[in-house]
């Protein structure tokens, strides 16, 4: 076996921050953990998904902190290890957001703050955060934004949940390698129409209306291919909603899926 690396300064502050990131990951999820004490229905639905999907990455980052103690690892092989632990944490936090926003929406606490937000920005901050966990499936990311685009009213940081849970399902959906997935959006009438599309397995059309039912998923068996607990389109449909939006899917077995929804242009002088 190698001599444990000693770590140099910039090698151990960056080790440190991800530590940093994991406590505060720990404290969303200790608060997720009261709430769901008073949510007995959903506590005991997810119960074995979230304890699955939580303790995925936690086990990556375990495993990841005993490579770089035990092994003397060169520049390259430090940067994936810590490529992988910052993934790990970045996956812990999504399972987490998604479970304290379905349990504020299931308990009736969960309030918008709204306001102007300009789609052709908001859109390529969402895409380039995406893009390296596409980068590594082999999926491409393609954005088609009107050039007429009126922003909309909305809750920015809401909004930013949706796309994030819509386009990590596109990516995780699409073809490996060879994989697309694409953002698009216009103006119809009062409001603008965002599709999220992918070139993967598609979804039955029988299951296209229960999608969005929280902790629901096409294959919910232990074996499963993918990854998830089940709480993104459901959680995705509430804030669309709130904002006086609406959601649907459209799909072909094989082909691929689209995910529809509206939002309200902002009103002139807004």
């Amino acid at each position: 076996m190698k001599a444990p690396k000693r770590l140099d300064e910039r090698e151990r502050l960056a080790v440190l921050n991800i530590l940093e990131d994991l406590r505060d990951s720990y404290r969303m999820l200790e608060k997720a953990h009261q709430e769901l004490k008073d949510v007995d229905r959903v506590k005991t639905d997810i119960i074995s998904n979230v304890s699955h999907e939580l303790r995925t990455p936690l086990t990556i980052i375990k495993t990841s902190l005993e490579i770089i103690r035990s092994e003397e690892l060169d520049k390259e092989e430090f940067e994936n290890i810590l490529s992988m632990m910052e993934d790990s944490v970045t996956r812990l936090n999504d399972h987490i957001e998604n479970l304290l926003r379905a349990v504020d929406i299931h308990r009736g606490i969960y309030k918008l703050k709204p306001e102007p937000v300009d789609l052709t920005l908001l859109v390529p901050s969402i895409v380039k955060k995406a893009e390296k966990n596409a980068a590594e499936r082999g999926v491409k990311i393609k954005m088609s934004l009107a050039n007429d685009l009126p922003k909309i009213r909305g809750d920015p940081a809401a909004l930013e949940r949706v796309f994030e849970n819509l386009l990590g399902n596109a990516i995780k959906f699409s073809k490996e390698k060879g994989g697309l997935a694409t953002v698009a959006a216009r103006k119809e009438g009062s409001s603008v129409r965002i599709s999220v599309s992918d070139n993967g397995i598609g979804i039955p059309e029988d299951k296209l209306d229960i999608v969005f039912a929280p902790l629901y998923q096409v294959d919910a068996t232990s074996t499963r291919m993918y990854s998830g607990i089940g709480l993104g389109l459901a959680v995705s449909k509430s804030i669309v909603a709130a904002h006086g939006g609406k959601i649907w899917a459209e799909s072909t077995v094989g082909e691929g899926t689209t995910v529809h929804f509206t939002l309200p242009v902002a009103a002139e002088g807004d």
